[in-house]
Protein backbone atom coordinates (compact mmCIF):
# COMPACT_ATOMS: atom_id res chain seq x y z
CA UNK A 1 0.00 0.00 0.00
CA UNK A 2 1.32 3.90 -1.25
CA UNK A 3 2.17 5.91 1.86
CA UNK A 4 0.14 9.10 2.20
CA UNK A 5 1.90 10.15 5.18
CA UNK A 6 5.91 10.29 4.36
CA UNK A 7 8.53 12.02 2.44
CA UNK A 8 9.75 10.29 -0.28
CA UNK A 9 13.19 10.61 -2.35
CA UNK A 10 13.28 9.63 -5.66
CA UNK A 11 15.65 8.78 -7.98
CA UNK A 12 16.24 10.95 -11.21
CA UNK A 13 16.11 7.20 -12.60
CA UNK A 14 12.52 6.79 -10.72
CA UNK A 15 11.36 9.79 -12.17
CA UNK A 16 12.58 9.11 -15.53
CA UNK A 17 9.73 6.86 -15.73
CA UNK A 18 6.94 9.07 -15.74
CA UNK A 19 7.89 9.92 -19.36
CA UNK A 20 6.38 6.49 -19.88
CA UNK A 21 3.58 8.19 -19.38
CA UNK A 22 4.15 10.42 -22.67
CA UNK A 23 4.85 7.23 -24.66
CA UNK A 24 1.70 5.32 -23.61
CA UNK A 25 -0.75 8.24 -23.99
CA UNK A 26 0.49 9.14 -27.25
CA UNK A 27 0.19 5.60 -28.63
CA UNK A 28 -3.10 5.62 -27.54
CA UNK A 29 -3.77 9.02 -29.39
CA UNK A 30 -2.27 7.93 -32.61
CA UNK A 31 -4.29 4.04 -32.25
CA UNK A 32 -7.53 5.39 -30.99
CA UNK A 33 -7.44 3.31 -28.20
CA UNK A 34 -7.94 4.78 -24.71
CA UNK A 35 -7.92 1.21 -23.47
CA UNK A 36 -4.07 1.22 -23.89
CA UNK A 37 -4.19 4.37 -20.91
CA UNK A 38 -6.62 2.46 -18.73
CA UNK A 39 -4.35 -0.57 -19.13
CA UNK A 40 -1.21 1.36 -18.35
CA UNK A 41 -3.04 2.98 -14.74
CA UNK A 42 -4.07 -0.63 -13.88
CA UNK A 43 -0.47 -1.60 -13.89
CA UNK A 44 0.30 1.28 -11.99
CA UNK A 45 -2.34 0.89 -9.63
CA UNK A 46 -0.35 -2.08 -8.20
CA UNK A 47 3.20 -0.20 -8.05
CA UNK A 48 4.98 1.66 -5.86
CA UNK A 49 5.35 4.71 -4.31
CA UNK A 50 5.70 6.58 -8.02
CA UNK A 51 2.54 5.27 -9.27
CA UNK A 52 -0.03 7.71 -8.00
CA UNK A 53 1.73 10.73 -9.86
CA UNK A 54 2.25 8.66 -12.55
CA UNK A 55 -1.52 7.67 -12.65
CA UNK A 56 -2.32 11.37 -11.95
CA UNK A 57 -0.24 12.17 -15.30
CA UNK A 58 -1.78 9.63 -17.27
CA UNK A 59 -5.36 11.03 -16.52
CA UNK A 60 -4.45 14.69 -16.65
CA UNK A 61 -2.92 13.88 -20.35
CA UNK A 62 -5.82 11.76 -21.50
CA UNK A 63 -8.25 14.57 -19.98
CA UNK A 64 -6.53 17.39 -21.91
CA UNK A 65 -6.54 14.90 -25.13
CA UNK A 66 -10.28 13.33 -25.11
CA UNK A 67 -11.62 15.17 -27.80
CA UNK A 68 -9.19 13.40 -30.68
CA UNK A 69 -10.88 10.14 -29.61
CA UNK A 70 -13.44 8.72 -31.45
CA UNK A 71 -15.81 8.64 -28.07
CA UNK A 72 -19.49 9.47 -27.33
CA UNK A 73 -18.61 9.14 -23.75
CA UNK A 74 -17.64 12.00 -21.14
CA UNK A 75 -14.24 11.56 -20.07
CA UNK A 76 -15.01 10.97 -16.95
CA UNK A 77 -17.66 8.16 -17.81
CA UNK A 78 -14.71 6.57 -19.78
CA UNK A 79 -12.18 6.71 -17.14
CA UNK A 80 -13.88 5.07 -14.46
CA UNK A 81 -15.15 2.42 -16.32
CA UNK A 82 -11.81 2.17 -17.36
CA UNK A 83 -9.90 2.39 -14.81
CA UNK A 84 -12.08 1.06 -11.98
CA UNK A 85 -11.35 4.39 -9.96
CA UNK A 86 -13.84 6.09 -8.45
CA UNK A 87 -15.11 9.72 -9.69
CA UNK A 88 -13.34 11.38 -7.04
CA UNK A 89 -10.10 9.49 -7.31
CA UNK A 90 -10.04 10.73 -11.13
CA UNK A 91 -10.57 14.61 -10.43
CA UNK A 92 -8.85 14.68 -7.36
CA UNK A 93 -5.73 13.07 -9.66
CA UNK A 94 -6.44 15.43 -12.25
CA UNK A 95 -6.40 18.21 -10.37
CA UNK A 96 -3.27 17.75 -8.47
CA UNK A 97 -1.27 17.24 -11.16
CA UNK A 98 -2.31 20.29 -13.07
CA UNK A 99 -2.21 22.45 -9.84
CA UNK A 100 0.85 21.39 -7.80
CA UNK A 101 3.28 19.18 -9.79
CA UNK A 102 2.81 20.19 -13.03
CA UNK A 103 3.92 23.63 -12.63
CA UNK A 104 6.01 22.52 -9.53
CA UNK A 105 7.33 19.49 -10.12
CA UNK A 106 10.04 20.52 -7.59
CA UNK A 107 7.19 19.20 -4.96
CA UNK A 108 7.29 15.36 -6.65
CA UNK A 109 8.64 14.69 -3.34
CA UNK A 110 5.86 15.34 -1.00
CA UNK A 111 3.37 12.74 0.62
CA UNK A 112 0.48 11.84 -2.19
CA UNK A 113 -2.09 13.51 0.56
CA UNK A 114 0.12 16.92 0.92
CA UNK A 115 -0.92 17.32 -2.76
CA UNK A 116 -5.16 17.18 -1.58
CA UNK A 117 -4.18 20.17 0.75
CA UNK A 118 -2.05 22.06 -1.98
CA UNK A 119 -4.35 21.62 -4.53
CA UNK A 120 -7.19 24.03 -3.89
CA UNK A 121 -5.51 26.73 -2.48
CA UNK A 122 -3.76 26.61 -5.33
CA UNK A 123 -6.43 26.99 -7.90
CA UNK A 124 -7.98 29.47 -5.64
CA UNK A 125 -4.18 31.37 -6.29
CA UNK A 126 -3.44 31.78 -2.51
CA UNK A 127 -0.55 30.46 -2.77
CA UNK A 128 2.88 32.82 -3.62
CA UNK A 129 6.57 32.24 -4.39
CA UNK A 130 7.19 32.22 -0.80
CA UNK A 131 4.91 29.90 -0.06
CA UNK A 132 5.61 27.73 -2.87
CA UNK A 133 9.66 27.74 -1.76
CA UNK A 134 8.23 26.81 1.95
CA UNK A 135 6.31 23.92 0.39
CA UNK A 136 9.45 22.74 -1.07
CA UNK A 137 11.44 22.45 2.21
CA UNK A 138 8.40 20.88 3.88
CA UNK A 139 9.44 18.16 6.41
CA UNK A 140 5.87 16.16 6.43
CA UNK A 141 2.58 16.88 5.69
CA UNK A 142 2.13 18.22 9.04
CA UNK A 143 3.92 21.22 7.50
CA UNK A 144 2.36 21.13 4.26
CA UNK A 145 -1.11 21.58 6.29
CA UNK A 146 0.20 24.20 8.41
CA UNK A 147 1.37 26.44 5.23
CA UNK A 148 -1.38 26.03 3.36
CA UNK A 149 -3.73 26.80 6.06
CA UNK A 150 -2.18 29.69 6.88
CA UNK A 151 -2.79 31.02 3.96
CA UNK A 152 -6.40 30.24 3.10
CA UNK A 153 -7.15 31.35 6.56
CA UNK A 154 -5.74 34.95 5.39
CA UNK A 155 -9.23 34.96 3.30
CA UNK A 156 -11.62 37.15 5.03
CA UNK A 157 -14.57 34.48 3.54
CA UNK A 158 -15.10 32.79 0.68
CA UNK A 159 -17.95 35.37 0.08
CA UNK A 160 -15.07 37.80 -0.80
CA UNK A 161 -13.48 35.52 -3.09
CA UNK A 162 -12.33 36.09 -6.49
CA UNK A 163 -13.94 33.63 -9.49
CA UNK A 164 -13.14 33.47 -12.37
CA UNK A 165 -14.98 30.95 -14.94
CA UNK A 166 -14.94 29.85 -18.80
CA UNK A 167 -18.31 30.22 -20.44
CA UNK A 168 -19.03 27.37 -23.43
CA UNK A 169 -18.49 30.04 -26.14
CA UNK A 170 -14.74 31.23 -24.71
CA UNK A 171 -15.71 34.42 -22.82
CA UNK A 172 -14.62 34.89 -19.79
CA UNK A 173 -15.99 36.01 -16.63
CA UNK A 174 -15.19 36.46 -13.13
CA UNK A 175 -17.43 37.66 -9.61
CA UNK A 176 -16.31 38.68 -6.24
CA UNK A 177 -17.89 36.47 -3.50
CA UNK A 178 -22.24 36.33 -4.71
CA UNK A 179 -22.03 39.71 -6.74
CA UNK A 180 -22.82 39.50 -10.38
CA UNK A 181 -20.87 37.71 -13.25
CA UNK A 182 -18.76 40.55 -14.89
CA UNK A 183 -17.93 39.62 -18.99
CA UNK A 184 -14.48 40.56 -19.51
CA UNK A 185 -12.34 38.70 -22.10
CA UNK A 186 -12.52 35.95 -24.56
CA UNK A 187 -10.01 32.65 -25.68
CA UNK A 188 -10.31 31.63 -28.89
CA UNK A 189 -11.09 28.35 -28.35
CA UNK A 190 -11.48 27.30 -32.03
CA UNK A 191 -7.34 27.37 -32.15
CA UNK A 192 -5.78 23.77 -32.10
CA UNK A 193 -2.19 24.31 -32.97
CA UNK A 194 -0.05 22.73 -29.83
CA UNK A 195 1.71 26.28 -28.69
CA UNK A 196 -1.98 27.77 -28.70
CA UNK A 197 -3.70 24.49 -26.70
CA UNK A 198 -0.59 25.01 -24.17
CA UNK A 199 -0.99 28.95 -23.75
CA UNK A 200 -4.67 28.63 -22.73
CA UNK A 201 -4.57 25.55 -20.82
CA UNK A 202 -1.67 27.20 -18.91
CA UNK A 203 -3.75 30.25 -18.51
CA UNK A 204 -7.17 28.77 -17.73
CA UNK A 205 -4.60 26.42 -14.87
CA UNK A 206 -4.05 29.84 -13.52
CA UNK A 207 -6.74 31.48 -13.37
CA UNK A 208 -7.92 28.61 -11.59
CA UNK A 209 -10.70 26.92 -13.92
CA UNK A 210 -11.26 23.40 -14.34
CA UNK A 211 -10.33 21.21 -17.33
CA UNK A 212 -13.57 19.97 -17.88
CA UNK A 213 -14.67 24.04 -18.37
CA UNK A 214 -11.92 23.79 -21.19
CA UNK A 215 -12.36 20.74 -22.70
CA UNK A 216 -16.36 21.72 -23.21
CA UNK A 217 -15.55 24.45 -24.42
CA UNK A 218 -12.80 23.09 -27.25
CA UNK A 219 -16.10 20.97 -28.06
CA UNK A 220 -18.28 23.23 -28.86
CA UNK A 221 -15.89 25.10 -30.64
CA UNK A 222 -15.07 22.61 -32.76
CA UNK A 223 -19.00 21.93 -33.43
CA UNK A 224 -19.07 25.23 -35.14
Amino acid sequence: MIDNEQIVVFTKEELAQLDKVDEVVDRAVTTANPDLAWHYIGGLRRGGELAARGMAKTLYEMHRRWDVFPSDDAFIDAAIQGTGLSVQTVEKAIDYWANVLLPHPELMHLPVGAYHLIAPAARHGDLDDEDWEALGNAASIADVREIVQSKRGKRTSAEHALVIDLERDGTLKYRRGSGGWVRYGYLNMSLDDVDSIAAIDRSCRGMGIGQEKVATARREAQRR
